[in-house]
């Protein structure tokens, strides 16, 4: 008598996945990018959905998607290429319209990233806000409010404060997604390539980026920022205002790295 299959249990509360940092993963010094560092978050999310029944598919279909607002990551180490990683995502609840999730990042047991994500809930075609009620309406996952610790506070730069020209970005059709705007790790590839003071001798130790006003194909973001005491601020702009604001916390790369 052949037995039955194992099924997966998925649970709303957590979830995990394992990924290996392949070699196209790794940057010049054998580190994972940083914008496959989001990606590998992203897919494990959406993947916790897609096991629940709320893949992005269908959430399209019954009128909703949702758009990430900000990434917010602590860096305790960046994943090395080779290594084993095990990622555990988990929802935080939503504050208003925002919807909060977390992320951690381990390999061998050593916690090397924790990451924060919040999202809206928006309608496919126009992105019209809709409230939180429509996604708990499922039945899913239960409805909580974040706490005022968890939330993530948006980059503001000085008032006034026009920050020195980095150069210019033209949104090309390889940087799109499903949803028609540049997807949201591929801003972290813009903050690689113009990071002021560039990459010799340090790498990360926080990251945060708020996506303010998508970019679309053909339009050219200009790029302006600065460091100050290894803390770099980059923000960019289309031809109507403001896209995204990023800030990098760098530290110097040990002798054992």
């Amino acid at each position: 008598m052949q037995k039955e299959k194992d099924t997966e249990t998925v649970i709303p509360e957590e979830y995990r996945e394992f990924h290996t940092i392949d070699i196209f993963d790794a940057g010049p010094k054998g580190e994972v990018k940083l914008s496959v560092l989001f990606r590998i978050c992203q897919n494990v999310c959406f993947n916790h959905l897609e096991k629940l029944g709320l893949g992005y598919l269908r959430l399209r279909e019954d009128g909703m998607v949702f758009l990430i607002i900000s990434n917010k990551a602590e860096i305790h180490r960046m994943p090395r290429y080779g290594e084993n990683l095990e990622i555990i995502t988990y929802p935080i609840g939503s504050a208003g319209v925002t919807f909060y999730r977390g992320f951690e990042v381990f390999s061998g047991g050593e916690m090397l990233v924790k990451m924060l994500q919040s999202s809206a809930l928006v309608s496919p075609e126009d992105h019209k806000l809709l409230r939180p009620k429509e996604f708990y309406a499922y039945g899913v996952f239960q409805e909580t409010k974040t706490p005022k610790e968890m939330k993530i506070s948006r980059i503001s730069p000085e008032a006034g404060e026009e920050l020195p020209l980095l150069g210019e970005r033209v949104i090309r059709y390889s940087d799109l997604d499903c949803n028609h705007h540049m997807n949201n790790t591929v801003y972290a590839d813009v903050v690689e390539d113009f990071l002021p003071g560039g990459h010799e001798g340090r790498t990360y130790g926080a990251v945060q980026v708020d996506y303010v006003s998508e970019a679309l194909l053909g339009e050219t973001i200009t790029l302006r920022g600065e460091e100050k005491d290894g803390v770099c601020i980059i923000q960019g702009f289309h031809q109507r205002g403001l896209s995204f604001s990023a800030r990098a916390e760098m530290k110097k790369i040990s002798g054992n790295s």
